[in-house]
């Protein structure tokens, strides 16, 4: 999504160096008034159609931010998880974690830093 902004960003850059470019043609006489009212038209037409892109994407990451959890509290909570599980005898341990771990995706490469833990439900319903 950052990208598809950055890229509105720049088509945006590139329909306003356009529009100073239609004036400066006319300015020198090399379009006429109607020619360039027309295309004015047209840029305007495109500029405010990415601008609505551009608002729709900017809500969409607003609110992606909003529903997100902090990685503070996502560490904080786990800490406090490993925490008490030191109390429970290794059996248990065990057990108590494949209720919360469905499936662990190691990368090809083996790099423990790029490791996804896929969670099941009953994390979602977990108090600390």
């Amino acid at each position: 999504m950052r990208q598809q902004l950055a890229q509105i960003a720049m088509s945006l850059k590139q329909l306003e160096k356009q529009q100073r470019r239609c004036y400066e043609l006319f300015e020198d006489g090399f379009i006429g008034q109607v020619e360039l009212v027309e295309k004015l038209e047209s840029l305007k037409q495109a500029i405010a159609a990415l601008n609505e892109n551009k608002n729709q994407l900017e809500s969409k990451f607003a609110e992606l931010e909003r529903s997100a959890v902090s990685l503070k509290e996502v560490r904080s909570a786990l800490k406090k998880l490993f925490k008490s599980f030191h109390t429970i005898e290794a059996g248990k341990r065990n057990a108590l974690l494949r209720g919360f771990i469905q499936s662990v995706h190691v990368p090809p490469n083996r790099d423990v830093t790029e490791l996804h833990i896929q969670g099941t439900a009953a994390l979602k319903h977990l108090t600390i």
